[in-house]
């Protein structure tokens, strides 16, 4: 059952912080100004370089949720990268604090890129004092979040107000059910009806699209004007490739990153980007032309800055000697050689504090994209050079390849990806695996890495938690899928949503015969179940009863232990839903199976018989029958006694 295995103690101290909203202040022009020599700057949504617009409707309907009679209320909402969720929030932020709402900002650990106020490595836990004003909860980047410490938030923020708004905003919400399932417990209500509201593009027609282009067009112009050639700006701009492209315009950050390289190619007089592809390349070509500027324009010092740049981007900020321990654990740097690499980065990438350094590439989108151009096209490919930015060493970073004495090659972790003498999975990999999960939506030769990396540690995804395995999941062979799957624990709250979307890739994908996708199925079903999904459970859940039941009818022998297994596993998941007479006829078949199989071969079959005399005793005990429960109750411990 969903939550089970959810313990809070109150003397840990949690790996997250609350503090009080502060509204951001947008940059001003001058500072906005002297930051086009590296254009990425313009696009982060802390320097709000493009006012906020839209996005009416969407406030309007988080202000009548806040307004509900409820006492505490949790809302999901969700949408890809770039679509505006950071800013739809900070707007939230500010229109409540003017209205008389408390309004706070959570920040994890491990979770917000530090571009939206995430607190620097080693932040003391901090929660605010409570108060009588009702309270708003900002909780961005939740799919990074572990759902223990997700719950943890939420159990530790009933008591710091009368009433309680939680806005949990994420790129995916597979991880909802299982959240939404503990809710009631904690003594909160789901907003929106119980269902996770997606946030829509703020256009998805050319006409709209057109507007928001030209609209950050004109900005881009004000900040570019010190560089304005001397024909002056053109009358229309044009946008690279076409407006249709979901790729780049669907979501307001494509759009604002076409606007981008248009006018900062117009101004430097350059080619601009004939086609949407080219967007992210033409920004990281400029990026790396910052470095040039930066740290001088040798091959060797502009490598060497890229890949601090790349060691960043995949493993995140740390601690001085934790970067220093990466510099050397990749052989980019030597003692010598290291605190010269990051103090150049830190110059380049500025940290919130001085605790920490490596701060990465922001937008993530960008950083993503970077990360797949610096990856050649295959792991047992040569290097092919795309835009200047494909390199080697990046290879060797995620995968090492040992040849083998019959000239074949074996693959095993990188040094970013090796786990530790103990066998635990580095503290960056989780970030490695969504930040890889992610460009391989956009580049797919960056499955092949995936696959490459997961087929030499099949346990890296489930050592690094379910927030990696859910990244990368819909990218595995059906075989690997298979491997990942027999390493997942029976149930685990933080695992339960990835094992799920990974059982249904099995599903979709299985080459088997029918033998294999009842076990999918089954598979399926049970995964969802320990979400507290148990009426999608039973659509693979009858599935599987009706393959295995066709199986047996032809071989007995082989099948009726599966078709027992899968009947009482139907019959329990009916039985939680109330369906309590369905469950039982499934109980006795399943009971009766059973002690036909018992009766030819005991040994092997007296666990089978226990479990299902249980499951049936519970199911009479349900309906009130509770003389023949008992009966069944002291058979099965008399079975159960036998074995011990």
């Amino acid at each position: 059952m969903a939550g089970r295995d959810l313990i809070i103690n109150e003397a840990d101290v949690p790996p997250f912080t609350v503090d009080e909203f502060v509204d951001p202040p947008s940059a001003g022009l001058d500072e906005l100004t002297r930051s086009r020599q590296q254009p990425s700057v313009l696009l982060t949504a802390r320097r709000q370089t493009i006012v906020f617009s839209g996005r009416a409707g969407e406030l309007t309907a988080l202000q009548r949720w806040q307004d509900d009679p409820a006492v505490r209320s949790v809302w999901a909402w969700h949408a890809p990268g770039g679509q505006g969720k950071t800013r739809l929030g900070q707007q939230l932020g500010r229109q409540s604090a003017a209205a008389g709402w408390r309004v706070a900002v959570a920040g994890h650990r491990d979770a917000a890129p530090a571009d939206v106020d995430a607190k620097p490595l080693g932040t003391p836990w901090r929660w605010l004092p409570a108060g009588r004003r009702p309270l708003l909860l900002l909780v961005d980047y939740a799919e990074r979040w572990p759902l223990h410490d997700l719950l943890r938030l939420l159990h530790d923020c009933r008591t710091r107000a009368p009433n309680v708004r939680v806005l949990l905003l994420a790129r995916s919400v597979n991880w909802w059910p299982t959240i939404c399932a503990e809710l009631p417990r904690l003594g909160y209500s789901c907003g929106g009806d119980g269902e996770p509201q997606p946030l829509p593009p703020l256009a998805d027609d050319g006409l709209g699209r057109r507007a928001l282009f030209e609209t950050a067009c004109r900005r881009f112009t004000e900040i570019y004007q010190p560089d304005m050639p001397a024909a002056g700006w053109p009358g229309r701009w044009q946008p690279p490739g076409g407006l249709g492209d979901e790729g780049v315009y669907g979501t307001i950050l494509g759009i604002h990153m076409a606007a981008l390289t248009t006018v900062d190619a117009y101004t430097r007089q350059a080619v601009p980007p004939a086609s949407v592809g080219d967007v992210t390349r033409y920004l990281l070509d400029r990026e790396r032309a910052y470095w040039a500027r930066l740290h001088g324009s040798a091959p060797d010092t502009v490598a060497a800055a890229a890949r601090t740049v790349l060691v960043a981007c995949l493993a995140g900020p740390q601690s001085r000697d934790d970067g220093l321990g990466l510099l050397k654990r990749t052989r980019l740097a030597d003692d010598t050689t290291g605190q010269k690499l990051l103090d150049a980065h830190d110059r380049c990438y500025p940290p919130p504090s001085t605790g920490t350094v490596l701060e990465p590439m922001y937008p993530d989108r960008l950083a993503e994209d970077f990360i797949a151009l610096s990856l050649p096209a295959s792991p047992t490919g040569e290097p092919v050079t795309v835009g200047g930015h494909t390199d080697s060493w990046t290879a060797t970073t995620l995968i090492t390849a040992r040849r083998n004495p019959d000239d074949t090659l074996t693959y095993v972790p990188g040094p970013l990806t090796a786990r530790t003498r103990e066998q635990k999975a580095p503290a960056h990999a989780t970030r490695i695996l969504v930040f890889l999960g992610a460009a391989a939506g956009r580049h797919p030769h960056v499955h092949g890495w995936l696959h490459t990396l997961l087929t030499a540690d099949p346990a890296l995804p489930v050592h690094a938690g379910g927030i990696a395995l859910a990244a990368v999941a819909g990218y595995t062979s059906p075989t690997l899928a298979e491997t990942i799957n027999g390493l997942l624990p029976e149930h685990s709250l933080d695992l339960d949503p990835a094992a799920a979307l990974l059982a249904q890739h099995l599903l979709d994908h299985t080459e088997g015969g029918p033998e294999q996708h009842a076990r999918h199925s089954s598979n399926l079903a049970t995964r969802l179940a320990n979400m507290g999904r148990r009426e999608q459970a039973l659509d693979p859940a009858e599935e599987a009863v009706t393959i295995w039941r066709r199986l047996a009818e032809d071989n007995p022998d082989a099948y009726l232990p599966n078709l027992a297994m899968s009947l009482s596993n139907l019959g329990t998941f009916l039985s939680q839903l109330g369906r309590r007479e369905q469950a039982l006829a499934l109980a006795e078949e399943a009971a009766g199976i059973c002690r036909r199989l018992a009766e030819d071969n005991l040994d092997a079959y007296l666990p089978n018989l226990g479990l299902s005399l249980s499951n049936l005793g519970s199911s009479l005990s349900e309906l009130g029958r509770r003389e023949q429960a008992l009966a069944l109750a002291e058979e099965a411990a008399d079975i159960y006694r036998r074995l011990a």
